[in-house]
């Protein structure tokens, strides 16, 4: 009898399971093949399939980046090679593309691609069009040897396909109009930098892995090692765009200072190709003041209310001297650094009232948070301030550091 009880249950657990997985088999996505599809007929499912091993959030992204790029599916090489293609997506920089292919036959090869700007050549065309620069190199025998031994030995293909920043939720889904999402952990914080993407082919066997501004693991390791194979070449076919006219680059303000000094404030980059910026004062064609940023790219320039000229520049990374606020004064026929401000969030201007022989006039503060670049990843607000207020008659800024975060408004 109960012999018979075992053999009833595992007839109606066949009887649900065979056909959930005929339906599965026969409904799952199948792959597409794309050999006599153009680039912009491609799509993420195209690039990155559900074998890969990765689920991308960001696979429409990456894909939309591979197609500008001009690159193909790694699929498209069948079975009868092996490669390796680095995405290397930046903030600042343009997209850049390396591929070391390896087949069965015939000679291994190194291809780079990257967009340069071409600036406009006339009125009616955009400001800047990419231009795509792609170069293509043979590997010596001992190069690709050595290559291919060194993701063998990194064991690509069973390294984790995600960081910390970049893992997808454990639950995704939407109902009632509301989504629910839930992460191992706190879930992933988003940091400012660069996503690292590296693809693996071998032969019918794809696999992704996605880091984003990684330490010292093994995704940046082999992208180096790839990146360095292909660095002669990727320099030799750089060539730098012809700058626009000035007006296009530069920030300028006209200077109207406290003495009654008329100026010309222009911060210009260091050169066409160096973004870095360089502020330069003057009175008419003679140059009073210069200022070199070293490494800070401009990102504003005003007079403020008291007849002070405010500058703001950022790093080319995030971090707790992310945003810097430089502010200069003219004091006694000289242009002279003020202030100088380097925090993790942008710097507030708040107009505040305050009393000077009976007569209500705005003075305007300027409010720098405490809060660290963690702080800002994890969507923290600043629990303090530092206030900034300028002191006309002493010509400095008085400072009230660990101001209450909600108190920063108050006189």
């Amino acid at each position: 009898m109960a012999q018979q009880h075992h053999l009833t249950k595992l007839l109606w657990i066949a009887l649900i399971c065979v056909p959930i997985f005929v339906c599965m088999c026969v409904w799952a996505p199948k792959p597409r093949f794309t050999e006599n599809l153009s680039i912009n007929e491609l799509v993420s499912s195209d690039y990155f399939g559900h074998t890969s091993g990765a689920s991308l959030e960001r696979n429409n992204w990456l894909a939309s980046e591979l197609r500008n790029l001009r690159e193909r599916p790694l699929k498209e090489l069948g079975e009868n090679a092996l490669a390796y293609r680095f995405i290397w997506l930046r903030s600042f920089h343009p997209p850049l593309v390396v591929t070391a292919y390896f087949p069965d036959k015939g000679e291994s090869v190194l291809c780079s691609k990257t967009l340069v700007s071409e600036l406009k050549h006339g009125e009616k065309e955009p400001l800047r069009r990419d231009i795509l620069k792609e170069t293509k190199i043979t590997l010596t025998a001992e190069q690709a040897a050595k290559t291919r031994q060194t993701f063998d030995t990194s064991r690509f293909f069973s390294l984790n396909c995600y960081d910390e920043y970049t893992r997808p939720p454990l639950i995704d889904f939407e109902f009632a109009g509301r989504t629910y999402r839930y992460f191992h952990g706190e879930g992933p914080s988003m940091k400012d930098g660069a996503f690292w993407v590296m693809e693996g082919y071998d032969h019918g066997t794809h696999r992704v892995l996605v880091r984003q501004s990684p330490g010292e693991d093994a995704v940046k390791q082999l992208a180096t090692l790839l990146m360095n194979l292909a660095g002669a070449a990727i320099s030799s076919s750089y060539t730098p765009a012809q700058p626009l006219e000035q007006k296009d680059y530069v920030l300028a303000q006209s200077w109207n200072t406290n003495e009654n000094s008329q100026l010309t404030a222009k911060i210009e980059p260091k050169s066409p190709s160096n973004r870095e910026g360089v502020l330069t004062i003057s009175a008419g064609k003679r140059t009073v003041f210069r200022f070199d940023s070293k490494y800070l790219f401009p990102t504003a320039i005003s007079v403020l209310e008291n007849g002070n000229l405010a500058t703001q520049w950022n790093t080319a990374a995030g971090g707790d001297e992310f945003y810097h606020l430089f502010v200069f004064a003219y004091i006694n026929g000289s242009v002279k650094e003020v202030l100088h401000t380097k925090s993790a969030t942008l710097p507030e201007f708040a107009f505040t009232a305050t009393n000077s022989d009976k007569q209500e006039y705005p003075q305007r503060k300027i409010i720098v948070g405490n809060a660290s670049w963690a702080d800002v990843l994890k969507r923290k607000l600043s629990s303090t301030a530092t206030v900034y207020t300028w002191n006309a008659k002493d010509k400095r800024y008085d400072v009230q550091p660990n101001i209450p975060w909600e108190k920063r408004l108050q006189r």
